[in-house]
């Protein structure tokens, strides 16, 4: 967890430094009817479909390759995350 959170305030810190303070030249505020009307494009939609399809079939992948390190490799239990993690 402290690892994750370390990584996090570095990553935070990076970012406030590095990336440009300015949006670009035109200054024009965004209502949020504009936000929710993104939503209305084929190209969104095709994002998100594909992204989820992305994230069932590791979760999947993973439900599966649990009882196999366990049962058939005979890994240690408390080793199963750090091999999902290289995975």
């Amino acid at each position: 967890f402290w690892v994750m959170c370390a990584l996090g305030v570095v990553s935070t810190a990076a970012m406030a430094a590095l990336l440009p303070r300015k949006t670009g030249s035109s200054r024009q505020s965004v209502s949020f009817g504009s936000e929710v009307r993104v939503l209305a494009r084929q190209q969104v939609w095709t994002s998100l479909i594909l992204m989820l399809m992305l994230m069932i079939g590791q979760f999947g992948l993973f439900t599966y390759i649990t009882p196999t390190l366990l049962e058939i490799t005979g890994l240690d239990e408390a080793l199963v995350p750090w091999v999902l993690l290289l995975n």
